[in-house]
């Protein structure tokens, strides 16, 4: 077992250093610490959203589907990775079994090929294009996880429009020193260690906090070992009553062996005998990554005036090679496999500045932001193709060892891509009517390209460049009926350009960026004295300039794809009784295509249903039992709907103990009944993601 002294000696350093993560008041470090008091769906209503506005609007002023998932929700359902928490929320799916937050994930129909149908935010700031930004993430670190389904371009710039899931770290505060220990092992020599301390240096003047995590992750595949390693050390400066300054340093690293890349359908069929086939068989394979994020902000407020500005810097580079194909050969027990090896690097330096006003206009109750958002991003990547590998066919049941070798790395292209993004919006809520709210927003976006192809197959020493120029809009409506029902209406813009434009040819840096609209009704229900809230939304979205494959020319992008997608999405929380409490969520979903690229076809891996519920019972006071189902409906392999996955129920358990006030162990049980399911697919020839077989994990955790 690596627990790594070093990161904790590292951590104990920062202590001497200066402030914390996301600039925030006193208020809202009170909100943060409010919202682990509940878990589910209750008690979310009067919750506020850092993701759905920046006006400091609570939920149910929102006119937007929005979820919050809690540390204390976590906890009890035994959710350790990003995946795992996410893909029990409405309507979502997805996630590589080992991978973690770099997996496929598809929200609202929306995954696309070049385009993920989710986007990753912390603390309420994107992080850059690579997934190696994001999939070393560790929950232990968040205060909660907020999903916001739809489009957003108008609050975080381009992004996708399935839905959006912005990682709320934990922040440090002058109300309670506590530390905390977390151990746990389970299947396959996994285990995960923790040490989160929050401590005040300076009493209501200085606060600080560190969260470490070492962890090592098997799975069900022979050989796959994920080691991640993350530190988080932040700072809380209280300058005068008006003025707070903070400082957020999050370091996390990977390294992982044999990482699961897929599994081949039998026969067109998902096979148990291939269940534990690991088909990533480069002895010389390479996965590893290595993240910094920084992120310093300062607020000022005074009266009904409010200045934030966040200023950040993001660090990434991954190497990986390894298959990324895995389809059997037609009629034999053979599995062709293709492989890459690529490496990435990615700098991301910006700054958000945002001015917000309370007050009235004509007599109306106003809240009125304006920001602006600089950022440059640099991108380099080095890839080898697929053609020239061997494409060795492999024996399906026993596969042998393959050797990738030096001779083509990086054969194919090396490209610098440049993006000097410029944003200027407004954000604005009117109260017509004391039950009656108008929300309405607008962004520019300027994103300036620069691609520089250096040397390779496709281009030698060429540059490109292209300047984008872009509104998106976002017009609403939230009506309270009654003091515990309330309606919402919505239009919104979206665009997706994306860090994806590295991958472009020298000939498709002039395809236009892809683009989407939404409509969207909900309404918002609170009941039994707010021990049960309900909500229900429809919406339809279109997307036009999808980046799709020529059919007529293999490599080639085309800019023609189309895409409709409409469904109705319902959530329920009740806890009658303090010993009960019930989460149940449903999404149907009918995505086609349209235009010109597989009409009337759906986009592989979305399936029409999807549905989770949660049961949570003490029946003493200091223990807890919790199981949660979920049920996803079949699904097509690929984009031209050739072959259909069928649907998969599965069953995980969770046990809890508080031993004292201090100690509580944990057991988790996933996937009951050990169910043989694909997550997603990879719209290819018979490749799929398989999902986690039967594991448990056993816990202890202790704060003081």
């Amino acid at each position: 077992m690596k627990i790594r002294l070093v990161l904790l000696a590292y951590s104990i350093i920062f202590i001497t250093t200066h402030s914390n993560a996301e600039a925030t008041k006193l208020e809202e470090i009170k909100i943060f610490e409010e919202t682990n008091k509940s878990t589910g769906y209750t008690n979310q209503f009067q919750q506020e959203s850092l993701t759905g506005s920046r006006l400091g609007l609570n939920i149910k002023e929102i006119p937007a589907s929005i979820e919050l998932i809690n540390s204390k929700t976590m906890e009890e359902r035994g959710d350790t990775t990003i995946s795992q928490a996410i893909t029990k929320a409405t309507g979502i799916i997805g996630g590589e079994s080992g991978h973690g937050i770099g997996g496929k994930f598809i929200a609202r129909g929306f995954a696309g090929n070049r385009f993920p149908g989710i986007t990753f935010l912390s603390d309420g700031l994107k992080l850059g294009g690579s997934p190696i930004s994001v999939r070393n993430i560790e929950v232990a670190n968040l205060d909660r996880i907020e999903v916001l389904r739809g489009a957003s371009s108008v609050l975080n710039g381009e992004g996708s429009i399935g839905a959006t899931i912005n990682l709320i770290t934990k922040k440090p505060n002058f109300t309670k020193e506590e530390t905390e220990l977390d151990f746990r092992l389970g299947s396959y020599d996994s285990y995960r260690a923790y040490f989160g301390t929050n401590g005040v240096a300076i009493k209501d003047i200085l606060a600080y906090r560190i969260d470490v995590v070492t962890r090592e992750i098997g799975s069900n595949f022979d050989g796959e070992k994920r080691e991640v390693d993350s530190l988080n050390t932040s700072f809380l400066y209280k300058i005068n009553d008006n003025l707070i300054t903070t400082l957020s340093i999050e370091k996390s690293k990977d390294d992982n062996e044999y990482i699961y890349v897929g599994t081949p359908l039998v026969n067109n069929k998902l096979d148990k005998s291939v269940r534990k086939q690991n088909y990533n068989i480069f002895s010389d394979g390479v996965d590893k990554g290595d993240n910094l994020l920084i992120k310093q902000g300062t607020e000022w407020f005074y009266d009904n005036i409010e200045i934030k500005n966040q200023f950040y810097y993001q660090n990434s580079e991954s190497e990986a090679r390894r298959p990324f194909t895995t389809n059997q050969v037609p009629n034999e027990s053979k599995v062709k496999i293709s492989g890459s090896d690529m490496w990435s690097k990615q700098d991301l330096i910006g700054d958000r500045l945002d001015f917000i006003h309370k007050g009235d206009i004509f007599g109306l109750e106003n809240r009125f932001l304006v920001g602006t958002d600089i950022s440059k991003m640099n991108l380099k990547r080095d890839i080898s193709p697929s053609s020239t590998l061997p494409n060795p066919a492999i024996n399906m049941y026993n596969p042998n060892k393959e050797i990738f070798g030096n001779r083509f790395r990086y054969l194919e292209k090396e490209v610098d891509l440049d993006i000097n993004q410029y944003s200027f919006y407004v954000e604005d809520q009117l109260n017509i009517t004391d039950n009656l709210k108008l929300i309405g927003g607008i962004r520019y976006d300027i994103h300036d390209l620069e691609w520089n192809y250096l040397k390779g197959y496709y281009a030698t020493n060429s540059s490109k460049s292209k300047k984008h120029k872009d509104l998106s809009y976002r017009a609403g409506l939230v009506f309270d009926l009654t003091d515990t029902t309330t309606l919402y209406t919505s239009y919104t813009t979206s665009i997706e350009p994306g860090a994806s434009l590295i991958g472009l040819r020298n000939n498709q840096t002039d395809l236009d960026l892809t683009k989407a609209e939404q409509y969207e009704v909900g309404l918002k229900q609170s009941l039994l004295d707010d021990k049960a809230e309900f909500t229900i939304s429809a919406y339809e979205i279109n997307k036009k300039n999808m980046f799709v494959n020529d059919p007529n020319n293999v490599g080639n992008i085309l800019n023609s794809g189309e895409q409709k997608s409409k469904g109705l999405e319902l959530s329920f929380g009740i806890q009658p009784i303090e010993q009960i409490s019930i989460d149940a969520n449903f999404a149907y979903t009918d995505a086609k295509f349209e235009g010109s690229y597989n009409y009337g076809k759906t986009p592989n891996s979305v399936p029409e249903y999807i549905g989770n519920l949660g049961v949570r019972y003490m029946p003493i006071s200091n223990f807890g039992i919790g199981t949660w189902l979920r049920y996803v409906d079949s699904f097509y392999i690929n984009d031209t709907n050739t072959l259909k996955l069928p649907s998969y129920t599965t069953v995980d358990l969770t046990l809890d103990y508080t031993y004292n006030k201090k100690t509580t162990f944990s057991f988790l049980l996933k996937n009951l009944t050990d169910e043989l399911y694909a997550t997603t697919a990879k719209n290819d020839t018979g490749g799929v993601y398989l999902g986690e077989a039967r594991s448990f994990e056993f816990g202890v955790n202790y704060k003081f």
